[in-house]
């Protein structure tokens, strides 16, 4: 008997995450190399074979003809075919799935770029803060003001040469 916890896990939105999340935490952990690379690696290539994969099983359970090698040409473009296939395929309806992967990229992103975030959270707190003009106009029109006496130096000499 499977949990549906286990089987929600195993399932393919859980594995698109998992390929997002992989490839946001290797880039935001600067790249580090070792097997963090290949997990990378293979889950670059393992989020569009899925995509395509996934779009192959649906257009069969359509009962959808596809072209030759459609799998290949989803893999390299999956981001253009995917939608059109959604929409010709659903109609407006197809805005659902598209607006569920949007959700679930978004949050496969923010949980990468999470170690990038609490880093610049922490430094954020020990680097002293450096006094920033709320005014930057009126920093340089006072810095104008305080150079005045030597503006008048200038005046002076150039008055006594003309």
């Amino acid at each position: 008997m499977r949990l549906p916890v286990v089987q929600w896990l195993f399932s393919a939105p859980a594995a698109l995450f998992y390929c997002l999340a992989t490839a946001g935490l290797h880039e935001s952990l600067g790249s580090p190399p070792g097997l963090a690379a290949v997990a990378a690696i293979l889950a670059t290539y393992l989020l569009p074979s899925s995509i395509a994969l996934w779009l192959l099983a649906d257009a069969q359970r359509r009962r959808r003809q596809l072209p030759y090698d459609f799998g290949s040409f989803v893999f390299f473009a999956w981001w253009v075919l995917v939608p059109l296939y959604l929409f010709s395929t659903r109609g407006w309806r197809g805005i659902i799935p598209l607006g569920l992967f949007v959700l679930l990229y978004l949050a496969a992103a923010l949980y990468g770029s999470s170690p990038l975030q609490i880093s610049l959270a922490f430094a954020a707190r020990t680097v002293p803060r450096l006094r920033r003009p709320s005014r930057p106009w009126l920093e340089g029109f006072r810095f104008l003001i305080s150079r005045r006496v030597s503006f008048q130096v200038f005046d002076r000499q150039s008055r006594k040469h003309a």
